[in-house]
Formats: structure tokens, C-alpha cells, sequence
């Protein structure tokens, strides 16, 4: 899709495979037809749903079933809740391809904006800034938490210049 940018230059906008994004934060997160808690002691359930005072879940019992409706439709809100928060402070995320938003999608989801965009020269790198920097072991350590290798994410990032030594990322950490 063509659109202009907030300073009238005609860019190109990529509308992100959502039902990869979710069939991928399935494999990340499991999917879970009852309320559990999670690794905080939180209730959750489906697919990494923290249960709010907003659900018609919140106040019942560990254990009690959660039907497979339910839980795509939270995680159909729990992904739109995602992509508007990159869209609201992030809107050059958009203009990646499809992998690399799926990829930042990903990262929110199981960070929360707030820590995403915590990352030293992530907005830099994003808007055209400062070249990326190696990986940090924080990232390492983050990028297993989601399921997958920091090679398979520099590669998806940054394909034309992913060298086999070292791994430049976005998100190092501040």
C-alpha cells in the first residue's frame, strides 16, 4: 500500500501476516484452555492473556476452562493492542517487510512497549540513525526468552548484511 508520510513523502506501508504472527506466538507462548498462572503468579490463560478486571475470566478459579473462541479472541485484541502502540510510537515500523514487523510484533508482545522501547539506539536504528551495534548478551538473553536464536533475528533484520561473525542489532540494551 502507498501512503504519504507525516512529512509528505510518498512511502510504501507493508501490511503485517497476522495469522503468522499468531500462529507463531502460539508456538512462542503454548496455548492453554484454562486459566493458570503465570511465571509471575498471574492469572493468564490462551496464549500469554494476562486476565484483567476487563475479562469475563477475571475472578475465577486455576483450572477453569477457557473456550478455543475465547482465546483467539483475545489474542486478536491482545495483537491489535500491540500493533497500535508500534503505531502510535513507532510508525516507521510499518515500513518494514513482512518478517521484521512480525519480529517487532513479536518482541512487544512478550516485552510490553514500554521495555521494547527501552533499548538503547532502537528509535536511532529505526528511523534511518546510527548504525546498529553488535549484540549485547542482554539481547541474547532476551532473544531466547522468545524461542528464537539472535542469528535468526539479525538475519531477518538485517538479511543483505548479516555476517557470519558477529551479530548487529537494533536492540541493545541501554
Amino acid at each position: 500500500m502507498r501512503l504519504w508520510n507525516t512529512i509528505g513523502v510518498l512511502t510504501t506501508k507493508t501490511t503485517m501476516d497476522k495469522d503468522k504472527l499468531m500462529k507463531e506466538l502460539i508456538m512462542d507462548e503454548g496455548y492453554k484452555y484454562e486459566i493458570y498462572l503465570d511465571h509471575l503468579g498471574y492469572p493468564t490463560m490462551g496464549v500469554g492473556h494476562l486476565i484483567t478486571a476487563k475479562d469475563e475470566e477475571h475472578g475465577q478459579e486455576v483450572g477453569t476452562p477457557v473456550s478455543e473462541e475465547r482465546i483467539r479472541e483475545c489474542l486478536d485484541q491482545d495483537i491489535d493492542i500491540v500493533c497500535s502502540e508500534l503505531d502510535r510510537n513507532e510508525s516507521w515500523w510499518r515500513n518494514l517487510d513482512d518478517n521484521r514487523q512480525r519480529i517487532m510484533a513479536n518482541m512487544c508482545f512478550n516485552l510490553g512497549y514500554p521495555r521494547l522501547s527501552g533499548f538503547k539506539r532502537f528509535r536511532a536504528a529505526g528511523t534511518g540513525g546510527a548504525a546498529a551495534p553488535k549484540v549485547s548478551p542482554i539481547v541474547c538473553l532476551i532473544v531466547s526468552l522468545i524461542g528464537v536464536t539472535a542469528s535468526l533475528v539479525c538475519s531477518k533484520i538485517f538479511p543483505a548484511s548479516f555476517p557470519k561473525s558477529c551479530c548487529p542489532v537494533i536492540f541493545t540494551s541501554a
